[in-house]
């Protein structure tokens, strides 16, 4: 019973380790859920900010001059990759690579939404520098031309690992608070049931007179009763034995001859007053007379 109690965990840190638990998939699982939508929301606005940026370059672009120095201007100022690419595709102006080199863009899927009209959105890895960008092409002005703004996705893969440090220390700490407050609700929780169940096991070793605490909730207050008329019901059985016990001694000792109880240890049990004035006082069966010794076992083989 003792290593039975010994290897079974107590309610508190029951209570500890179910909430640690939780606490740990409930992290992990809005960890997920934010890290998804923080990235989305991230490159939302950096698609948004790409659109004004590339908004903004379109109308201070002029139609009769080339835009080689104010993309190349443009681009320095604002940190970005800027292109500019003409109606048939041809690659105009690159704030990274001499155009000389760089391939017709027709097919590039943000320059032909651009083309037909539409905002053009896309993120891949530049095959001109090797760096994945997100890209966003506007269409042209009246008689102008595509223009195409970039920015490498690793500066939102900067400022989402900032934010999950700090989502991280603050789920830490939230956590953390949480134990303690679990800590101190176990604790009180635990508390009276440990009281109730100490008087119990009062009551259980013999001590019928234990005191039997209070209780702060219904159910605990139901066990304290249920405890304390245990500890009647003992009691009165106890005091019930006593008084035959009690009436035993009268009624053996009142005879006029010997009565002795030998225990299966060939111990004495029980011996009358008449037997302990004529036999003296003897604590087993090896003390007795030798016939005395020869009945008991006669009456023992013979069981009678």
């Amino acid at each position: 019973m003792i290593e039975h109690r010994q290897r079974t965990p107590s309610l508190a840190r029951r209570l500890l380790t179910w909430y640690a638990l939780a606490v740990v998939v409930g992290v992990l699982a809005l960890g997920v859920v934010l890290n998804r939508v923080l990235e989305d929301r991230l490159l939302d606005d950096l698609t948004d900010s790409l659109e004004s940026q590339a908004l903004l370059l379109r109308s201070t672009l002029g139609d009769d001059a080339l835009p080689g120095n104010a993309v190349l201007g443009w681009a320095n100022r604002e940190n970005l990759r800027v292109t500019v690419v003409a109606g048939d595709g041809t690659v105009l102006a690159d704030s990274s690579r001499d155009v000389a080199g760089m391939e017709n863009h027709a097919g590039r899927p943000e320059i032909a939404a651009a083309l037909s009209g539409t905002m053009g959105v896309a993120s891949r890895v530049s095959t001109s520098v090797g760096v994945e960008y997100r890209y966003v092409a506007v269409p042209p002005a009246e008689g102008g031309w595509v223009v195409r703004v970039a920015e490498p996705v690793n500066s939102i893969a900067e400022r989402l690992e900032r934010l999950r440090i700090a989502i991280g220390l603050a789920g830490l700490g939230a956590a953390l608070v949480g134990v303690f407050a679990v800590w101190l609700i176990a604790r009180r929780i635990v508390r009276p049931i440990r009281e109730v169940t100490d008087s119990a096991v009062r009551v259980a070793r013999g001590e019928h007179t234990a005191e039997i605490v209070g209780a702060s909730t219904v159910e605990l207050q139901q066990m304290a009763d249920a405890v304390y008329e245990m500890a009647g019901e003992l009691r009165q059985q106890a005091q019930q034995s006593d008084d035959e016990r009690l009436l035993r001694d009268q009624i053996l000792d009142a005879l006029d001859e010997g009565v002795i109880l030998i225990g299966p240890d060939d111990s004495i049990a029980y011996a009358n007053t008449w037997a302990r004035t004529v036999l003296g006082e003897r604590e087993s069966l090896a003390g007795l007379p030798g016939p005395l010794q020869e009945l008991a076992a006669r009456a023992r083989t013979a069981s009678e």
